[in-house]
């Protein structure tokens, strides 16, 4: 198998067909085209970084969207505190 295909970047931006096409000379079974996209997608998800920057980056961004998350949460009980005033 190429190694492009097993990329974050290729994973990420290419669709489902598009990479099941590209497996398919791997495959003996066209169902097999399928497991393989599956077993990459889920192994490039659980694979570790051990670069120091990209656990930092990673860490950010979670914390980021909990904060986004919390706010919409905030946001959303402040229109409804207000709206059950205005009714």
């Amino acid at each position: 198998m190429t190694s492009d295909l097993t990329t974050v970047s290729t994973l990420a931006t290419s669709s489902d067909e598009q990479l099941v096409e590209k497996l398919k000379p791997y495959a003996v079974q066209a169902s097999q085209s399928g497991d393989a996209l599956a077993y990459l997608r889920r192994g490039v998800l659980e694979m570790k970084p051990s670069d120091p920057l990209v656990i930092a980056r990673m860490r950010l961004r979670e914390l980021l969207q909990e904060t986004l998350r919390d706010q919409a949460r905030q946001e959303r009980q402040a229109a409804k505190t207000e709206t059950g005033r205005s009714g």
